[in-house]
């Protein structure tokens, strides 16, 4: 008599099947009774089944299922198995009384020839579409494992220009206490030109000057390109940004983060670019009697020039002085006509 440990979930029992259709327990030394109904309200069961314990829980199984999942080869691996009686008493679950069930498709593969080619082509359909889906899992795993490596590597890169960066930090900031500008210690010490701005821009170099012990005797300030001055003294004359970059020759880019991030006025206050007042600036300006005059002027001729004005009052001729008048003329027009018209000086 063949008997074979019963097995579920991939975990061995302590019961043990026999060929006959019968199961031992060898946890309580005896067989497994064999049930036909349910012991709470005694409902007749269709097929016979056991209560084995399994993980600390009690749980119905078919005893034809058990039985034929061990010892008889499933010939419809693909299918849900069915197992059946050759004979019409459920009482014997031995081995000789039980069999799979043909599914329905592999009746009608026999019944159809047509119907079994196919169904035959679209097996191999799928077999071929399941190759395709695994070889371009490999393509994908093969390009993640690639770009993985580009990336260890970018990293290993980055790690060991972060470590030269950190040891030729003292010399940076040596550099920029003496006064170099940034081209000057990007040659002399191949560090990039947009971390030595940074740290003479954003106020670090003092604390790593420190932090390295770089005491030297007198440090002069460190001095910004020449272009910066004077983008900074052309923006505090009223120069617009493509007049300051149509002089110096400098991208507007440039011009516009040193304008509008604020830059320009805390350079001009670092490096004391002071504002110099043109030429007669105190004879017009805060002046509301000569503001008055010039109103009454603009009111009979609106179309009247800043240059004619200046040599009316014996007023030295500015850009100042200019659009001050442009301004008033600006609101004279506002007040009279309810619009305003650009005026280009």
């Amino acid at each position: 008599m063949e008997r074979k440990r019963i097995i579920i979930d991939g975990c061995e029992t302590d019961y043990v099947a026999y060929d006959n259709g019968t199961i031992f327990d060898e946890r309580s030394r005896c067989f497994v009774e064999v049930l036909y109904s349910s012991p709470g309200n005694n409902r007749a069961y269709s097929v016979p089944r056991v209560e084995l314990w399994f993980r600390g829980n009690q749980n119905l199984y078919v005893l034809k299922d058990l039985i034929a999942s061990l010892f008889i080869e499933n010939p419809y691996p693909d299918h849900k198995p069915n197992v059946g009686y050759i004979s019409d008493d459920i009482s014997d679950n031995s081995v000789n009384n039980l069999f799979y069930i043909p599914p329905c498709i592999e009746l009608k593969k026999i019944a159809d020839p047509e119907f079994a080619a196919e169904y035959e082509r679209k097996q191999e359909l799928k077999e071929e579409q399941r190759i395709l889906k695994e070889q371009r899992a490999e393509v994908r795993a093969k390009r993640r494992a690639e770009l993985e490596a580009i990336r260890q590597e970018r990293l290993r890169k980055q790690e060991e220009q972060r470590k030269r960066i950190e040891e030729r930090v003292p010399l940076v900031c040596k550099l920029l206490i003496e006064g170099y500008n940034d081209n000057e210690i990007n040659n002399r010490v191949a560090v990039p030109t947009s971390i030595i701005t940074a740290i003479r821009y954003q106020g670090a170099y003092p604390e790593i000057a420190t932090q390295y012990g770089i005491t030297p005797d007198n440090p002069p300030l460190p001095s910004p390109p020449y272009y910066v001055f004077r983008i900074c003294e052309m923006l505090l004359d009223r120069f617009s940004v493509n007049k300051i970059a149509i002089e110096l020759g400098i991208s507007k880019e440039i011009i516009k983060n040193i304008k509008y991030h604020g830059a320009w006025s805390h350079i001009r206050k670092l490096y004391g670019i002071k504002y110099t007042p043109p030429e007669g600036y105190e004879l017009w300006h805060n002046n509301n009697t000569l503001k008055q005059q010039i109103i009454e002027l603009y009111s009979e001729n609106i179309e009247l020039g800043s240059k004619e004005i200046a040599d009316m009052f014996n007023i030295p001729m500015s850009k100042e002085f200019a659009r001050w008048c442009v301004t008033i003329r600006r609101d004279l027009r506002q007040k009279l006509y309810g619009y305003k018209k650009r005026n280009r000086i």
